[in-house]
């Protein structure tokens, strides 16, 4: 019986090990993709074109133009609310 609950108690250890992981990379990646929408709300409020932000963010031209739809829609939103 304490074989048994040693090695529940291990296995869960091991699975809740693995989701804070996971939980972790996601967290990151999604403070990322803030912080790059952050960046790329200014350079459009400044004037950049979207060329030039491409350039300087090192992203395709047609991933910034998509980025510059959501972030108009975005905020369009919030003016709305």
């Amino acid at each position: 019986m304490i074989h048994t609950w040693n090695r529940n108690a291990a296995n869960y250890f091991e699975t809740m090990q693995i989701k804070y992981e996971e939980g972790q990379k996601e967290g990151v990646k999604i403070g990322i993709e803030q912080k790059t929408q952050e960046i790329l709300l200014a350079m459009f409020q400044a004037g950049n074109s979207d060329e030039n932000i491409a350039l300087v963010m090192n992203i395709p031209i047609e991933e910034v133009k998509v980025l510059r739809k959501k972030i108009s829609l975005k905020e369009w939103g919030e003016y709305e609310n």
